[in-house]
């Protein structure tokens, strides 16, 4: 398959790498001349300078024979219009990264489909539902989800009260329950294997299990010996994102509060919030934290805009509290730090964009990708999207 990828940053690099790996024929169009010289230099794609929405930049990258466009560059607007050009020229499938929510929800003044968009990739909702999961299959920090919903693949920290702590896999496989799963992966300090039947789960691992979805409710007790229930959310950021994910968890637990530092957009966020705490301050303040009851917080959730806000928020969160954290983090080189700190769950809009992107192009094959705290990507620190 050929590919025509309009932007060179963190996540069309990515794309190209993966997808040239893959044995795809890739093409990336950027203007930026450096990152066209870094993708050239240690890819097997052909990269152009250029303005993608230009239909003879378009022809010059082989629109005639392209199976698939994939806009993400940092522009809404001109990944929309790269989109419509190649609508034009012929392309039959064209996935768009569309970020500004005004774009992307039901509009009768704007129908982004009646502007030849197949598939709209907005990461935004899918970062909300990776934290929604959370809450749906406690203890797991990572779920991806194949085979059109019928098979997950999930991530878990071993503790050491663990029920397969200290067992082999040929142990943990005559457990009646767990015969319907599949350890695919540890991480054990900085060593990653695939396991055998000799092998044992150790306190202090990460895991990654594949299941039948069904069998998942059956599975996460014998990973994990008690969970509490979630019932006190706190959470850092009132931007959209944050907005967002504190109108749906305070429909699913008892306190959801939210703390941001903007005054207007902590006036705005209370209005729209009815059944949040809005809180106005600086979230790395420990008495501010104090005042959110950070100690009583069950899972605490830093989705600000600002990596090192969100970041230092965490650790304060780990120090003070017991709380499950998720952490969003624009430069997903920070995912491996925050890692090793012991955040439970590292959320990166780049990783998630990259995922879905490979959904659609694998054709179902990977449903979808609701979180990636590790990724094969080789970001550059400062890279534009």
């Amino acid at each position: 398959m050929k590919v025509i990828i309009a932007g060179a940053g963190v996540v069309g690099k990515t794309l190209a790498k993966q997808l040239s790996h893959e044995g795809h024929r890739v093409v990336i169009i950027d203007r930026n001349r450096e990152l066209l010289r870094e993708v050239a230099d240690k890819l097997d794609v052909l990269a152009l300078q250029g303005n993608a929405a230009s239909p003879k930049m378009l022809r010059r990258a082989g629109v005639d024979d392209t199976d698939l466009l994939i806009a993400v560059t940092n522009s809404d607007e001109v990944n929309v219009l790269v989109a419509m050009m190649a609508t034009n020229m012929g392309i039959q499938e064209r996935l768009v990264r569309v970020r500004n929510r005004e774009y992307t929800v039901e509009n009768e003044d704007l129908k982004l489909s009646n502007l030849g968009i197949n598939h709209i990739i907005n990461p935004e909702p899918v970062v909300v539902d990776s934290v929604i999961q959370l809450l749906d299959i406690p203890g797991a920090t990572e779920v991806t989800t194949i085979a059109d919903g019928q098979v997950q693949i999930l991530r878990f920290s071993i503790d050491s009260d663990s029920p397969v702590a200290g067992k082999t896999l040929a142990e943990i496989r005559r457990v009646g329950a767990l015969n319907s799963f599949l350890i695919l992966e540890i991480t054990r300090g900085e060593k990653t294997f695939v396991p055998r039947g000799y092998d044992s789960v150790e306190p202090g691992d990460h895991i990654y299990a594949l299941a039948a979805s069904e069998t998942v409710p059956f599975l996460v007790p014998m990973i994990h010996r008690s969970l509490p229930q979630t019932e006190r959310v706190l959470i850092i950021g009132a931007s959209r994102l944050g907005i967002e994910l504190a109108r749906k968890l305070q429909r699913r637990v008892k306190y959801v509060i939210l703390i941001e530092k903007d005054p207007e957009r902590a006036s705005v966020a209370a209005e729209m919030l009815e059944d949040t705490n809005v809180l106005m301050g600086d979230s790395t303040d420990p008495a501010l934290l104090n005042e959110a009851a950070i100690e009583n917080c069950d899972l605490f959730c830093a989705v600000s805009g600002d990596d090192q806000r969100n970041i230092l928020s965490a650790m304060l969160a780990k120090r003070h509290s017991k709380a499950r954290t998720a952490v969003l983090v624009h430069q997903p080189e920070f995912a491996p730090v925050l890692d090793s700190l012991g955040v439970e769950s590292v959320i990166s809009p780049r990783m998630v964009t990259i995922g879905e992107i490979l959904t659609h192009v694998r054709k179902g094959m990977i449903h979808s990708v609701t979180q990636m705290s590790h990724s094969s990507a080789e970001p550059t620190v400062g890279a534009p999207a």
